[in-house]
């Protein structure tokens, strides 16, 4: 059986006082997991956006959010569950 990763619990060590997310060590930490991080085209386009193609195995996560508000990588460790078994 997959063990789900808790969401709250894994990204509050990438969030600072004011909300705002560390999508480098975001992405560093992923890598520790076997997930390939590829910039997409549409980072930095405006001012606090994000824009990573995830890579696990043959599946690819297209994303968008943005580091001002964390809550935007929920969909990133949703996708990270359904893909891995998260210890």
């Amino acid at each position: 059986m997959k063990k789900q990763m808790k969401i709250n619990e894994q990204i509050k060590p990438f969030v600072n006082e004011h909300g705002w997310f560390s999508y480098t060590k975001f992405n560093k930490w992923t890598e520790t997991l076997g997930i390939t991080v590829e910039e997409g085209f549409d980072h930095n386009k405006f001012d606090g956006m994000v824009h990573f193609f995830y890579h696990y195995k043959s599946n690819i996560l297209n994303f968008r959010g943005n580091y001002w508000d964390y809550n935007t990588f929920k969909n990133v460790t949703d996708w990270i569950n359904k893909q891995t078994e998260v210890v």
